[in-house]
C-alpha cells in the first residue's frame, strides 16, 4: 500500500498524540506488539466476548474483545508495507484437556513445587508470572537453552516469517511477505479451529482467568528475542528499528521491588541495585539499552487512562526508560481510540535519516542520497545539520572517507555535481538538478553531423530538446 494514512488525533486523557502519516517504508521496521492476558482484562475474571463464550454481551465490554478488534483494525489500516508485526502475550502452558470459557485449551500453569516442577508459572505464589524453563529458585537473567525451550510459551508470531519458526535464521527470513498480519489476525480474530498444536490453522488467544501482570519478564524475553532471534542474521541490521508495544491495563504484580529512580541513560538505580532483576522499568531501560543491538529495542506502553496515579507514574516511568518519552493513556475498552493510538505509534516509527558520511545509514542501497551535495562543505567547525558529526577534506585523497581517491580516481567523494554529464558525487547518479540552460559546448558537440541521419539537437534559452532525424542538407 502506498496510501497515506490521515491520522489526527486529539488529547487522549490529557495525553497529546501528534497525528502523523504513515507511508510506503524502504526499510520496514520490527513491531512486536505484547498483549497483556492478565486476568483483568476479561469482564470479571471469566468472559472475553467471543463465541466459546457465546457472544456473551458483557464480555463484548472487556478490554481484550476491544483490543483484538483495534489490533485488527490498526493493522488493516496501516497494510503490509509499512512495519513487520509479530505477537506475544504472558507466558501460557497449552492443554487440550481444557476447552471452556474464557481460556480454552490454555493454562495459566501451576505454583506448587516450583524447584522440581515443570508446570510452575508462579512468583511468589503468583500464577502466570514466568516460562516454565527459567528457574525459580535462581532465575537466569541471560539467554540460554532455558529461552529456546520456552520462549513458545509467551511469543505467538515472530517478527519475522512465521513459516519457518520463532527464530530467523537466513536473510531471506526478513521483511516477509505480507508483514506476518496474516498470522496475527489467526491469534485475534475472537475464535479458533478447537485444535491444538503447531498445526493449528486458527488458533486464539485466550486468557485463563486470575492469571498476573509480568511486564517486566514479558520486556526481558522479548529483548532475549530480539537480540538472539531477530538481529544476528538481519541484513538490515545497522540500519533497522525493533520496536515492543505493550498493551497493558495495569500494574505489575510478580515483580515489584524498586528503588527511588532509573537513569535511563545508564540504567543506573538510585539506591545501588535496589531494583529487582525483573522490575519493569529496569527491564524497559535494559531494552532500550540493549546490549546486543546498537540501536536498542524502543519500548511504548499503550495503558489504561483509568489506572491509579501511582501506576500511571510507573507507566510514565516506564517509558521514559524505553526511549519513549511517556506511556499512552487511552481507554482500553474504547475500539478506535485504541486503533488510532496503534497507528500513530507505527506511523511514527520511520527509517532513520540519511546524513552526510559516506555510508548508507538507510540501508536503501544508496549512500549519502539527498544530502550528498552538501559533503563537500563538511569541513571542521561547520554548522550544517546534514553533516551531524561528519567532516571531510573532499579534495584530499588522505581525506580516510575519500573511497574514490584511495582507489586512484580524482578525489571527489561528495563533491558538488555539475552539469557535464558525470556522477561527481559518487551518489550512481550522474547530472542531477542540471540547469536547464545547455553548455554551448555540449550543444555543439551534439549538433556536429557525421552521416544522413543522426542526433539533431536544439536549443532555447529554456529548454534542450534532441531527436533522432534526418539532418538538413
Amino acid at each position: 500500500m502506498n496510501k497515506s494514512l490521515g491520522l489526527a488525533l486529539g488529547a487522549l486523557a490529557g495525553v497529546a498524540l501528534a497525528g502523523t502519516d504513515a507511508h510506503a517504508q524502504a526499510l520496514r521496521p520490527n513491531i512486536l506488539v505484547l498483549l497483556d492476558t492478565s486476568g483483568s482484562m476479561l469482564y470479571q475474571q471469566a468472559n472475553d466476548g467471543s463465541p466459546l463464550c457465546n457472544n456473551n454481551a458483557n464480555g463484548q465490554t472487556s478490554r481484550v474483545f476491544n483490543m483484538k478488534n483495534a489490533i485488527r483494525a490498526a493493522l488493516a489500516q496501516v497494510g503490509t508495507d509499512e512495519a513487520n508485526f509479530g505477537l506475544a502475550r504472558f507466558p501460557q502452558l497449552e492443554n487440550a484437556a481444557t476447552t471452556n470459557c474464557p481460556a480454552a485449551h490454555w493454562s495459566n500453569g501451576t505454583s506448587n513445587n516450583c524447584s522440581t516442577s515443570t508446570t510452575c508459572t508462579a512468583v511468589g505464589g503468583n500464577l502466570g508470572c514466568k516460562m516454565t524453563t527459567q528457574s525459580s529458585t535462581a532465575p537466569e537473567t541471560t539467554y540460554g537453552t532455558w529461552f529456546d525451550n520456552g520462549i513458545g510459551q509467551a511469543l505467538m508470531v515472530p517478527v519475522t516469517r512465521a513459516s519457518t519458526g520463532l527464530k530467523a535464521l537466513a536473510a531471506a527470513d526478513y521483511d516477509p511477505v505480507g508483514a506476518n498480519i496474516t498470522s496475527v489476525y489467526k491469534w485475534i480474530d475472537q475464535s479458533d479451529s478447537g485444535m491444538t498444536g503447531a498445526t493449528n490453522p486458527d488458533p486464539e488467544l485466550r486468557i485463563p482467568p486470575n492469571t498476573n501482570t509480568p511486564l517486566g519478564r514479558s520486556m526481558f524475553y522479548s529483548r532475549l528475542y530480539f537480540e538472539n532471534y531477530v538481529y544476528p542474521n538481519d541484513p538490515k541490521k545497522a540500519c533497522r528499528q525493533n520496536v515492543l508495544i505493550i498493551a497493558t491495563d495495569g500494574a505489575e504484580t510478580c515483580d515489584t521491588g524498586a528503588g527511588t529512580s532509573i537513569d535511563p541513560t545508564t540504567c543506573a538505580q538510585t539506591p545501588a541495585n535496589s531494583y529487582t532483576a525483573f522490575n519493569p522499568v529496569l527491564q524497559a531501560c535494559l531494552t532500550r539499552r540493549s546490549a546486543v543491538i546498537p540501536k536498542g529495542v524502543l519500548v511504548y506502553i499503550l495503558t489504561d487512562n483509568g489506572l491509579s496515579t501511582a501506576d500511571k507514574a510507573t507507566a510514565n516511568a516506564m517509558a521514559a526508560a524505553g526511549g519513549t518519552g511517556q506511556a499512552i493513556f487511552v481507554t482500553l475498552t474504547d475500539t478506535n481510540a485504541v486503533k488510532t493510538a496503534l497507528v500513530d505509534i507505527i506511523a511514527k516509527t520511520v527509517p532513520p535519516g540519511e546524513v552526510c558520511n559516506g555510508l548508507d545509514d538507510n540501508c536503501d542501497g544508496q549512500i549519502d542520497e539527498g544530502v550528498s551535495n552538501t559533503c563537500r562543505t563538511c569541513t571542521v567547525g561547520n554548522t550544517i545539520a546534514a553533516c551531524g558529526g561528519f567532516t571531510i577534506a573532499p579534495d584530499s585523497k588522505t581525506d580516510p572517507d575519500n573511497v574514490v581517491a584511495q582507489n586512484g580516481g580524482a578525489a571527489r567523494h561528495c563533491a558538488v555535481e555539475a552539469c557535464n554529464c558525470q556522477d561527481d558525487n559518487s551518489t550512481v547518479k550522474s547530472t542531477k538538478a542540471c540547469p536547464r540552460t545547455p553548455a554551448a559546448s555540449h550543444v555543439a558537440a551534439r549538433s556536429r553531423p557525421s552521416s544522413a541521419m543522426g542526433w539533431i539537437t536544439t536549443a532555447t534559452a529554456t529548454s534542450t530538446k534532441a531527436s533522432w532525424s534526418a539532418r538538413p542538407a
